[in-house]
């Protein structure tokens, strides 16, 4: 559904702080982009749209910039971790540098 450049701009826009479901869609948006631009040949489809969140950092970064300006709103801290939880899923080696990552979490999802 969402996965485009222009629809990250959208949700970003209209994302009111503790909108749940927004943050999931902000969400699904970069793990597609970063899956896009994984499997284009040349892998720099992310640096043509500097604005557009094309990499983990830059969501954890957006996440962390909302946590900080909506203290009281739980939508924040519901999507750190929802992005940590998915990247566990995918078994993406960056979800060892969340805050959530527990050494012995990965243990049991190996093989």
């Amino acid at each position: 559904m969402y996965g485009s450049s222009q629809d990250q701009e959208l949700i970003k826009f209209f994302l009111s702080p503790d909108q749940w479901n927004v943050y999931l869609d902000y969400i699904t948006s970069v793990l597609r982009i970063i899956d896009a631009d994984v499997s284009s040949e040349n892998g720099e489809a992310g640096d043509e749209e500097s604005e557009v969140d094309s990499t983990v950092e830059d969501a954890r970064r957006f996440i962390l910039s909302q946590q900080e300006a909506n203290t009281k709103c739980r939508g924040p801290y519901l999507a750190e971790m929802e992005l940590q939880c998915r990247l566990v899923a995918r078994r993406d080696e960056k979800a060892n540098e969340g805050k959530y990552y527990h050494a012995n979490c990965n243990d049991n999802l190996t093989e």
